[in-house]
């Protein structure tokens, strides 16, 4: 139990420690989107000491930023995935059992879900 706890903690840190990296990586060569970032911390949460949860929901460019920073540099290249039952989709049939691979990256740079997929654009 202690082992299984210690592999979520690490997934889990290693993940959002790439994404904080991506972030800052990002604004670091887009000064533009970081000032942005900072006016609406500014405009949220100004002088305040302790931030709750609604200040933290209310940062939508942020969260914006955050978003982007994933699609463009996901954690996980791809998904694996399992049928639990059969399903037909599109007219294919696939057994229980069937093994899946969702290619993440691919879908995050495919132009026809996200146009000019190689520019960051947390206001798509």
């Amino acid at each position: 139990l202690l082992a299984q706890s210690f592999i979520v903690l690490a997934a889990g840190y290693e993940t959002t420690a790439f994404t904080l990296q991506m972030v800052i990586y990002i604004i670091s060569k887009m000064p533009e989107i970081q000032e942005k970032m900072r006016d609406e911390i500014m405009e949220v949460i100004g002088d305040k000491v302790e931030i709750e949860y609604d200040d933290i929901i209310q940062l939508k460019y942020i969260n914006q930023v955050v978003n982007e920073a994933l699609r463009m540099y996901p954690p996980a290249a791809r998904a694996n995935r399992v049928c639990t039952k059969p399903i037909t989709i599109n007219g294919i049939h696939f057994d229980k059992n069937v093994a899946f691979s969702i290619p993440i990256f691919a879908i995050h740079y495919d132009e026809q879900y996200y146009p000019d997929p190689y520019q960051f654009s947390p206001d798509r």
